[in-house]
C-alpha cells in the first residue's frame, strides 16, 4: 500500500517530464526554415498466435505524398513502402518484448519542388527490438514503449550500405468508449507521441542526434470479427541533416489489422 502510494506519483512525475521533453524538442528549430508536406499512410497487419505467450505479425506499409509544397494532392507520388516480420513474447498481460529480425523498406525524399518526385529512392534493411509496458490508470490505459532500430541504407550516390542506430521512445494513451457504434464493441481512441534519436556512421555528420517527433490521434473499431479498422491523423516534425531545415509532415493514417489470421479457423480440440 505504501509502495503504491509513493510509487505512483513518481511514475507520473517521470511521464510528465518525458512529455515535456517530447513536445518541446521541436521548439529548438522554430527559427529554422521549414517545409510542409501532406502524406497518405496505409498500414496492413496480419497477426496470429504461435502459443500462449508467443505471437507473430507481418506488416505492410505504403505512403504517398504531394509533389511540392502547397500541392493538396497527398496521393500524387510515392514516398515510402515497408515489409516486416516481427515476433512478440508476452511475459505477462502488461509486459512484452518484440523482435523484428529483418524488414525491407524503400523511401523517397520528401518533395519540396515539383521536380523532386524525380529524385531517386533509397532502400533499407532494418532490424528492431522493442519493449512495451502497459499501465491501467483510472480512466484510460497508458503504454510506454522503448525500441531500437539497426538500419542499413543505400543512399543515392553511395556505392555501399551505411549503418546507423535509432532509439525510439513512445508514450501512448488509449480509452475505450461504448455506445458510439455498438453497445458491446467499443471505439478505442488513441493518442501517442514518439520521439526518435539516431546515431552511427550514416548520420555522423548530422548537426543533431534528434531525428524526429511524431504525434498521432485517432480511433479504431473492430468492424468484423478479428478485423480492426483505424483512422487517424499524424503530425511529424523531422530534422534535416544540416540542422538548418526541417519538415512538417501531415499524414492521413488508415490501418487495417487482421488478428488470429489462421487460428480463428482451427477447430477446438476436445479431450475424450
Amino acid at each position: 500500500m505504501i509502495y503504491t502510494y509513493l510509487g505512483r506519483p513518481k511514475i507520473f512525475s517521470v511521464i510528465y517530464r518525458l512529455f515535456l521533453l517530447i513536445f518541446f524538442l521541436p521548439l529548438t528549430a522554430l527559427s529554422q526554415q521549414s517545409y510542409n508536406h501532406q502524406l497518405f499512410w496505409l498500414r496492413l497487419t496480419f497477426a496470429d498466435t504461435i502459443n500462449e505467450k508467443l505471437e507473430w505479425e507481418f506488416g505492410i506499409q505504403q505512403r504517398t505524398q504531394n509533389n511540392y509544397t502547397g500541392d493538396p494532392n497527398l496521393f500524387h507520388s510515392f514516398q515510402f513502402e515497408g515489409y516486416s516480420l516481427a515476433f512478440k513474447y508476452n511475459f505477462s498481460e502488461k509486459f512484452n518484448v518484440s523482435v523484428m529480425p529483418l524488414g525491407f523498406y524503400r523511401s523517397h525524399p520528401l518533395n519540396v519542388q515539383q521536380a523532386d518526385w524525380l529524385r531517386p529512392s533509397s532502400t533499407e534493411w532494418r532490424s528492431n527490438i522493442q519493449v512495451g509496458y502497459e499501465t491501467d490508470v483510472k480512466y484510460f490505459t497508458l503504454l510506454n514503449r522503448l525500441s531500437m532500430d539497426y538500419r542499413r541504407r543505400d543512399f543515392p550516390g553511395v556505392d555501399h550500405y551505411q549503418n546507423n542506430w535509432r532509439l525510439r521512445y513512445m508514450v501512448r494513451v488509449e480509452k475505450e468508449v461504448l455506445g458510439i457504434l455498438s453497445d458491446v464493441k467499443p471505439v478505442t481512441f488513441t493518442i501517442f507521441d514518439e520521439v526518435f534519436f539516431q546515431f552511427g556512421d550514416a548520420v555522423k555528420n548530422n548537426l543533431y542526434f534528434f531525428d524526429q517527433n511524431r504525434l498521432y490521434f485517432g480511433a479504431s473499431y473492430e468492424v468484423l470479427r478479428n478485423i480492426t479498422f483505424s483512422l487517424g491523423y499524424a503530425y511529424g516534425f523531422q530534422m534535416r541533416p544540416s540542422g538548418e531545415q526541417c519538415d512538417n509532415i501531415n499524414s492521413l493514417y488508415i490501418a487495417v489489422a487482421f488478428d488470429n489470421l489462421f487460428s480463428q479457423f482451427s477447430r477446438p480440440r476436445f479431450n475424450p
